[in-house]
C-alpha cells in the first residue's frame, strides 16, 4: 500500500464521519481510528486476493473439505 492510498482512505474515514473540517487528517476519536484500521485491512485484504487467486481459490476449497468432514462427523 503506497502513500496515496493510505491518504485516500484517511480521507474517507474523515468525510465518513460527521463534523468534521474535510482538511484535518487528524484521527482523535476512537471510533475514526477503528474506521481507519477497517479500511486499511479491507484495502489490504482485497490486494492479497487480488494478486494471488489460485492460492485463495485452493485455500477456500481446502476449507469447504474439512468443513464438510467436520459435518459428517458430527453426523456419526
Amino acid at each position: 500500500m503506497n502513500r496515496e492510498t493510505i491518504i485516500v482512505l484517511a480521507q474517507e474515514t474523515i468525510f465518513h464521519l460527521p463534523n468534521e473540517n474535510c482538511w484535518d487528517f487528524a484521527l482523535r476519536t476512537v471510533e475514526q481510528m477503528q474506521h481507519f484500521a477497517k479500511l486499511v485491512a479491507d484495502a489490504e485484504r482485497e490486494r492479497i486476493i487480488a494478486a494471488n487467486p489460485p492460492e485463495i481459490k485452493r485455500v477456500k476449497a481446502h476449507i469447504k473439505a474439512l468443513e464438510g468432514a467436520a459435518a459428517n462427523r458430527s453426523m456419526e
